[in-house]
């Protein structure tokens, strides 16, 4: 059974955004870059060869020159990189600083020229603060403090402050999340009391439905039950006068009378038990 990777996934050239960031001196750019870069790249060492006459530069597994065209010529290709231009661009730069075997991103951040120390140091935190360490030698022996005085304004100064920043960064983040939470917990509710109010009229309009079903059927039964005693009314008119006539005639006639007489009490009886 094959294993699914549960690595994270970056996007190819993640290396030109964090090296580029640091280029234009952009602090909250090399935030972004290490955001979606992974963490090995804090303490990678920048790689520095020599290939027919021309330096060129690896880091994190990617490859940097200032002349792609010669080296093509050199090793007899015709092979072309990836985001060549911004690749060489990044090679000229990595050539002008002199950075050096084995610099890491705060040593190359401490070899930015023509930059305040105070934009210096401020980039230089973005890595610091992410847990970049400090004690990691390029080829020289130097460390990144030993570059640039702006090191010890990032430690002393600028890293107590990023810290609280994103600290309150933090804490803003989990109030949002908290407040969002409450938000949709609000509408969920909201949702549920809609739901059962509407569940609720739905019920009372069945009900009442019904009341009007029973009492049609009621007043329909009670006009069939008036007309059927209108009906049984002439029908008994018909038969008194009928008595009238044979109770004259026919003595036995007044007994039948009195039995017919019983009919309609004995048919009440029988419509209310039904």
């Amino acid at each position: 059974m094959s294993s699914v990777s549960t690595q994270p996934q970056f996007l190819d050239g993640w290396q030109d955004e964090i090296i580029m960031a640091i280029i234009d001196a952009d602090p909250q750019a090399i935030w972004d870059a290490l955001e979606r870069s992974p963490k090995s790249a804090l303490d990678c060492q920048l790689q520095r060869y020599i290939i027919g006459g021309y330096a060129f530069f690896v880091f994190h597994q990617r490859f940097y020159i200032t002349d792609a065209s010669r080296v093509r010529e050199v090793l007899g290709t015709s092979f072309a990189f990836e985001n060549e231009e911004a690749r060489t661009c990044i090679a000229d730069w990595l050539t002008m600083i002199s950075a050096k075997k084995g610099d890491t991103l705060l040593h190359l951040a401490m070899r930015l020229n023509g930059v305040d120390n105070l934009v210096k140091a401020r980039c230089a935190v973005e890595i610091l603060g992410r847990g970049a360490s400090y004690e990691i030698e390029n080829c020289d022996g130097e460390l990144s403090s030993m570059i640039d005085p702006a090191f010890q304004l990032a430690w002393l100064k600028e890293l107590p402050a990023w810290k609280k920043r994103k600290a309150a960064q933090g804490n803003q983040v989990r109030l949002n999340e908290e407040a969002d939470q409450k938000a949709q917990k609000r509408k969920l509710d909201r949702r549920k009391h809609n739901e059962q109010g509407r569940r609720e009229v739905e019920e009372r309009l069945a009900r009442v439905k019904e009341a009007q079903r029973v009492a049609r059927e009621e007043e329909q039964e009670g006009q069939r039950r008036l007309a059927f005693h209108r009906n049984l009314d002439r029908m008994l008119v018909k038969l008194e006068k009928r008595e009238q006539r044979q109770a004259i005639e026919n003595p036995a006639w007044r007994e039948l009378w009195q039995d017919i007489r019983q009919i309609p009490l004995r048919i009440e009886l029988w419509w209310q038990k039904k």
